[in-house]
This record gives structure tokens, sequence and C-alpha cells, in this order.
């Protein structure tokens, strides 16, 4: 039970370079939706392949969208946020890219 209290309580990824130039609009973050149509395992793989995480960090994300219906997978420039939520969309994933 410890060893998922710690998934749960994971952050999601953050770009590291400059999340947007001064003067700009702010940061942009990626909600992943539950998906009750992909194999979760489908699911983590492809938030390791947009975000860059580590598997205990793309199994954490996934489960709290499988347990809450939603979670914040990326945070960063709204640019790289589009290019998270395409990489998510090209297995049919329901993603959104919102302002922080």
């Amino acid at each position: 039970m410890a060893d998922r209290e710690a998934v749960l309580t994971s952050r999601p990824r953050r770009q590291t370079e400059p999340e947007h130039p001064a003067g700009g609009d702010g940061p942009f973050h990626v909600v992943l939706y539950n998906d009750n149509v992909h194999a979760f395992d489908d699911v983590v793989r492809q938030v390791q392949k947009a975000t860059g995480a580590p598997e205990a960090e793309a199994v954490a994300i996934t489960l709290q969208a499988h347990e809450t219906g939603r979670a914040v997978c990326f945070v960063g420039a709204c640019e790289r946020c589009q290019g998270v939520a395409d990489v998510l969309r090209e297995i049919g994933l329901h993603v959104e890219v919102d302002r922080c």
C-alpha cells in the first residue's frame, strides 16, 4: 500500500527549458482523461513516449486518470504541450491542453 500511496503523489512532468518567454501568456498543462478502451500498459507506454517520464511516473499518471477520471501529465509551454497531446492522441487517447 505504501508504494501505491507514493505513486499517487507523483507530480506531472515539466519541461526543462523555460516554460514561456518573458511577457508570454503563462504555462500550460496537458490533461489525460480516463480511457476504458486501451489496456493500462498501452496508456503507460504512450504517456512515457509523449512526456519522457520514467515508467513509475507514467504509471502514477495513468493510475490517477483511471481512478479520478483525469490527470495532469505534463506542464510547459503551449507548443510543447500541444506536441505531448498529439503523441497521446496517436493511439486515440482523450486529452486536452489548458492554461494553468
